[in-house]
């Protein structure tokens, strides 16, 4: 992650990289999950970077979380790749937290 002000927006960029590797002698279907943040205040801009997608809702308990991502594939067997996501964060200087993004 790192952060950065841009004409009085703070941006945080934050990145995810997942490896995978199948080690057994089949395919295998695999599903990463990870999560974005979700604001519902209209002046915080999240935007997100990457080939994942918001999964399928579900009910009850089994329902994702709010700003859940998932990436679905086949990973052939021997095989290994690398996904690659992430999002920025676009704060108004005025609404950003001192010291709020804090991750050390």
């Amino acid at each position: 992650s790192t952060a950065g002000l841009r004409g009085n927006v703070t941006v945080l960029d934050h990145r995810v990289r997942v490896e995978l590797a199948n080690r057994s002698a089949r395919p295998v279907a695999v599903e990463v999950r990870e999560r974005v943040p979700v604001t519902t205040d209209p002046d915080i801009r999240v935007e997100e970077r990457g080939e994942w997608t918001a999964p399928a809702e579900a009910p009850g308990p089994d329902r994702p979380a709010p700003g859940t991502r998932v990436w679905k594939l086949e990973l052939p067997a021997g095989a290994g790749t690398a996904l690659e996501g992430g999002y920025e964060i676009r704060i108004p200087a005025g609404k950003a937290l001192t010291g709020g993004n804090r991750r050390s």
